[in-house]
């Protein structure tokens, strides 16, 4: 069955290294240790990155949040296991401030609190209590990996995304009140494809 979620926002798996995309891959490389997979301009988490950059433009997101999109994963994140990539940015006060530096803070204090967000957080009544840019980042991840598959078969991501719904759909009930953000029937949209997909793929 061909992914919906893909035909919508698979366009953006043809975007190579263009002028554009070499100043984006060039902004990750300047925070990504030489050892990071973020140094690979081919790897899968910087496809992943990028994407998720490209995502926050498509839904109108603001600028910062997309910037933080770029760069959500240079101190690593706790939906990953660190343990196997451990050539992150240590968050260390030294490294902050260099970053801060060139990101400003806001934009450090978004990347860097994502990092260290604990998953389990999100099926609770706390998740309203979540910076609207978090819960951004949040969103843009799983529209990325729900969208960046042709066809939708594997059963553990069948599986994450379907238990990440409910989050996607309370994410988008409070997008109706964020200011700066312009499109909430746009991401409705899209968790709505989601879901019917996965309801889809259950038969």
């Amino acid at each position: 069955m061909i992914n919906p979620l893909f035909l919508r926002y698979g366009y953006l798996n043809s975007l190579h290294l263009a002028r554009r995309e070499a100043a984006l891959f060039q902004k990750i490389v300047s925070f990504a240790p030489y050892c990071c997979p973020l140094h690979s301009s081919t790897s899968l988490l910087t496809r992943h990155s990028l994407r998720c950059y490209h995502l926050c433009r498509a839904f109108s997101f603001p600028d910062n949040v997309a910037l933080a999109s770029l760069l959500h994963n240079i101190y690593g994140t706790n939906f990953l296991n660190n343990s196997k990539i451990a050539c992150f940015i240590v968050p260390s006060l030294a490294n902050r401030s260099y970053i801060r530096y060139h990101l400003g803070c806001k934009t450090e204090s978004i990347v860097h609190e994502y990092s260290r967000l604990n998953c389990e957080l999100l099926f609770t009544s706390k998740l309203s209590e979540l910076p609207h840019e978090i819960l951004s980042l949040i969103f843009v991840n799983t529209i990325e990996i729900a969208s960046s598959v042709y066809s939708f078969s594997e059963a553990h991501c069948h599986a994450k995304l379907s238990s990440y719904l409910p989050v996607l759909f309370s994410i988008c009930e409070l997008a109706r009140s964020w200011s700066g953000y312009s499109t909430p029937y746009q991401l409705l949209s899209a968790v709505e494809c989601l879901s019917s997909l996965l309801t889809s793929s259950d038969h």
